[in-house]
């Protein structure tokens, strides 16, 4: 099994999950695709770097499955509410107390971001390869719903209720697909421009734009992003690399190989092995 280099909040990245950091740019598919623990690692970072006067939150990919699974039909989600209790009410006071809260969306091998905008009152849509016509109502429903089972419970949870949300209802709130976001033109970016949305989306409009090639660029620096972060628990991987002085894509590098020799000495050996027993 590879070897942890990075541990931030609960997401944990071996070399095999960050390799796809370092492929090369003109490499395109499968093995260039965003992990959720990359995509975790880096939204840990973004929230504790959040302003506490901005009421933004970044969700995990973990909370909004999580959210999607609430969102099932009435009487599973009383079961599911009754069981996990601490945990709805404690998810619905996070969406009570901040105006926007980010939500990364796994669909058909694509990544993209759902936005519950509270100031809006509306549910916005930042896709990178958005459809032409398409609206993200079934696909955002077991979601939406998920969050207003949350609100529900919080809302019972407080003895004197915001009076502005008990007539709310986030499964009525209109979906709105933005249009006009830089848009991936490969097969395998999907996670990171997830990732720049996060960053810079305000609610009406992206903070600064930005283009595939800074995209290219941000792929390469998220990865001594991740392993130098302070979050990062790996401090002996840290000091590893300062040490030696290696650049950190040299480290991953170094650790991929070696692997592989390993696992080539080792299907040698079998074969050895193998060759003795049947008397070849």
């Amino acid at each position: 099994m590879s070897e942890e280099i990075v541990a931030i909040g609960g997401a944990r990245l071996t070399v095999e999950k960050m390799h796809c950091l370092i492929k090369s740019i003109d490499e395109d598919g499968p093995d260039k695709w965003i992990p959720d623990d990359v995509i975790n690692c880096y939204i840990s970072i973004m929230n504790s770097k959040r302003s506490t006067s901005g009421k933004i939150l970044k969700l995990t990919t973990f909370d909004s499955r999580k959210l999607q699974s609430w969102g099932l039909s009435m009487e599973k989600r009383e079961e599911l509410r009754e069981r996990t209790s601490s945990n709805i009410i404690e998810k619905g006071y996070d969406f009570l107390q901040n105006e926007l809260v980010f939500l990364p969306i796994y669909e058909q091998n694509h990544w993209f971001i759902g936005v519950f905008n509270a100031s809006k009152k509306e549910f916005q849509i930042l896709n990178s390869l958005n459809s032409e016509g398409a609206t993200y109502k079934e696909t955002t429903q077991q979601l939406r719903l998920g969050i207003q089972v949350c609100i529900n419970a919080a809302l019972d949870d407080q003895g004197d209720p915001l009076d502005e949300w008990l007539q709310e209802n986030v499964v009525t709130w209109p979906i709105s697909v933005i249009s006009n976001l830089p848009q991936q033109k490969d097969r395998c970016s999907c996670g990171l421009f997830a990732l720049k949305y996060m960053q810079l989306w305000d609610g009406s409009k992206l903070a600064n734009e930005f283009t595939q090639d800074d995209i290219d660029l941000f792929r390469k620096q998220l990865v001594g992003e991740l392993i130098f972060s302070e979050l990062n628990e790996k401090k002996d991987i840290q000091n590893e690399i300062k040490k030696k002085k290696l650049y950190t894509v040299e480290l991953i590098e170094s650790e991929e190989s070696e692997e592989s020799e390993e696992s080539e000495d080792s299907e040698d050996s079998d074969e050895s092995d193998e060759s003795e027993e049947s008397g070849e």
